[in-house]
């Protein structure tokens, strides 16, 4: 089993990454790519959307999805919850699976914690209902979820993935003094709280469309990574 991990899919405005993804082609569906929230798939049941999601469907491997800020949540939450992984699901086909905020999975013998979400900054923009959703920040009942899945596990896990990113590390990460403020919002500080008792290995997050690595956090856009043992 391999793992690996990308983010922000938007489908289909940035999807190519997996169209192009030649490694890809030589999984099975026994090897898992999870994307980092903002995927995009189940937007508006359009035609063309259905075309995208087959072509998903059909790759080799399967799909895990964090969700982002962009998603209709609405549409998402009509799938019914199931278990997998030794966790709450929701499995939209048999090869592509929604991982809930809050949830501790065993995936390949290693421990991955899950919290979607995000603050959409252009929700101004936006029409609700139709292409922004209240559900994209996390309410406390899923922050409750996360405390008490966490505690089973003795706050430590392998991995984390998840939208945004902490607050304090997110500023780290943007590359402008300007854009920094964009980081202080309800979410990334859940996330804060998270990680200041949280022991992990690396953390994943995707949100503000860079690749980079520091430490042991990695924000991805474009580029997708094998999830491995050592990192250096």
């Amino acid at each position: 089993m391999k793992i690996f991990v990308t983010a922000d899919t938007h489908s289909p405005i940035d999807i190519d990454k997996l169209r192009k993804w030649t490694e890809g082609n030589s999984l099975t569906k026994s090897d898992y790519l999870i994307i980092a929230g903002d995927f995009g798939y189940f937007w508006n049941g359009s035609a063309s959307e259905i075309f995208w999601r087959k072509e998903l469907e059909e790759s080799p491997w399967t799909t895990l999805f964090v969700d982002g800020n962009h998603e209709n949540f609405d549409m998402l939450e009509s799938y019914p919850t199931s278990e997998m992984f030794h966790g709450k699901v929701s499995v939209l086909s048999p090869s592509i699976i929604w991982l809930r905020r809050g949830e501790v999975y065993k995936i390949g013998g290693k421990k991955f914690f899950i919290f979607g979400g995000a603050t959409s900054r252009d929700k101004d923009l936006r029409v609700p209902g139709r292409s922004w959703w209240p559900q994209e920040v996390p309410n406390m009942k899923e922050v409750h979820n996360a405390e008490k899945n966490l505690n089973r596990h003795n706050w430590e896990v392998d991995y984390v993935v998840t939208h945004t990113a902490p607050q304090l590390e997110l500023i780290n990460f943007l590359p402008s003094p300007w854009m920094r403020s964009y980081a202080v919002d309800s979410t990334t500080l859940m996330l804060q709280e998270f990680k200041n008792k949280l022991k992990f290995k690396h953390w994943y997050f995707g949100h503000i469309h860079r690749d980079l690595t520091r430490e042991n956090f990695t924000t991805l856009y474009h580029k997708i990574i094998e999830i491995k043992e050592n990192w250096k």
